[in-house]
C-alpha cells in the first residue's frame, strides 16, 4: 500500500507522491499537496501584482487601481472558491474586465494560450525595448513572444517598426 498524507490546504488524504519534498519537515514533505501549492502561488502572485510596488507588473495592476476583494485576503477562502469554480492545473487566472478588481464575479480560468489572446496589446516602453533587443540578438520571435506573453505577430510588428516605431533601443 502506498504511503499517504493529509493535505493541510484541501484537507484531502493523498498519496505522498502528490507532495513536494521539504527536507526541513519531519516527514520530508510539504504540508500542502502540489495542487494546493500551485494555487498558493497563484494567490501570492496576484497579491504581489496588486500591492507590491516593487513587482515588475505592479504598474499594470495595483498601479492602475486593481485590487483583490476582501474575502480573498484569506488563502483558504481563495483556494476553496477556485476549486469550486473550475480551477485545475494548467489554467491561469484572468479578469473578465481588465479594468476590474479580482473578485468572484470578475475572475475566470483560462489556458495560457487563451489568456495571451485576451491580453491587451499595450506594451510599456521597457517591454518594447526588451522585445527589440531579444529579436536583435537572434532569439526567435516565437520565443520572444512566449517570454512576454504576446503573439509572435505582435513581436514581428514591434521588431519591424510597424508599431512602437518611436521607441528605439
Amino acid at each position: 500500500m502506498r504511503a499517504s498524507k493529509k493535505c493541510s490546504g484541501c484537507q484531502e488524504v493523498k498519496s505522498t507522491d502528490m507532495f513536494y519534498v521539504n527536507n526541513a519537515s519531519v516527514d520530508k514533505l510539504q504540508v500542502c499537496c502540489k495542487l494546493c501549492d500551485k494555487l498558493r502561488i497563484v494567490w501570492s502572485d496576484m497579491k504581489r501584482r496588486c500591492y507590491d510596488k516593487t513587482n515588475s507588473h505592479y504598474s499594470r495592476y495595483g498601479g492602475r487601481g486593481i485590487a483583490i476583494c476582501k474575502a480573498w485576503s484569506s488563502l483558504d477562502v481563495f483556494m476553496e472558491w477556485c476549486k469550486a469554480n473550475g480551477w485545475r492545473e494548467g489554467l491561469t487566472i484572468d479578469r473578465v474586465d481588465n479594468d476590474g478588481d479580482y473578485t468572484p464575479r470578475n475572475v475566470r480560468f483560462l489556458t495560457r494560450k487563451e489568456n495571451t489572446k485576451n491580453r491587451p496589446h499595450k506594451l510599456c516602453e521597457v517591454e518594447v525595448r526588451a522585445i527589440k533587443h531579444w529579436c536583435k540578438t537572434g532569439m526567435t520571435q516565437a520565443k520572444v513572444a512566449k517570454l512576454f506573453g504576446v503573439s509572435p505577430s505582435l513581436v514581428s510588428k514591434v521588431f519591424q517598426g510597424e508599431i512602437y516605431a518611436s521607441i528605439s533601443l
